[in-house]
């Protein structure tokens, strides 16, 4: 039996606290609009990469064990297969590094944010991901996302 073949129950206390987090900066990011149910899945799996990072920096000889009980709490949040699972984290983990990337590199402040917006608002679970350009909206939504995104990081940083 794989290791996503049954929904089992995660008590690592450091796990749900990364989750708490993560619900806290899902409320933040919905004072600009309520996220659909794929919407909130994305958000989870946009703000894992980010709390699963700051595990990884400040406690690097724990990670495997925290790593191991968060992906079984993340999959039992998913409602997919283990394969539909396994294939949909890797691409977003591979999409949203990318996205933060750009938002990280950009020194004067010129990359619209169209495609997490797309991801958490307008198209969210799909395979592949086109970017909106509605600039007005982008920019609400940023004003909240850049709220969430320091709320997530400073938390999870002192976890």
């Amino acid at each position: 039996m794989g290791l996503f073949s049954r929904k089992v129950k995660s008590d690592n206390h450091v796990v749900n606290k990364m989750f708490k987090i993560i619900d806290e900066g899902l409320k933040i990011q919905e004072m600009y609009k309520p996220l659909s149910k794929g919407g909130r899945f994305e958000l989870h799996l946009f703000c894992s990469n980010i709390v699963m990072g700051a595990y990884h920096r400040n406690h690097l000889s724990d990670y495997n064990g925290f790593e191991k009980e968060y992906f079984i709490k993340l999959y039992n949040l998913s409602g997919l297969s283990s394969q539909e699972f396994t294939t949909f984290v890797n691409s977003r983990f591979q999409f949203y590094n990318n996205e933060m990337n750009k938002i990280i590199g950009d020194e004067y402040g010129t990359y619209i944010n169209g495609m997490i917006y797309s991801s958490f608002y307008v198209n969210p679970l799909q395979e592949n991901i086109s970017p909106s350009f509605d600039l007005g909206e982008i920019l609400k939504f940023n004003f909240r996302f850049f709220e969430m995104l320091r709320y997530v990081t400073d938390e999870s940083d002192k976890v």
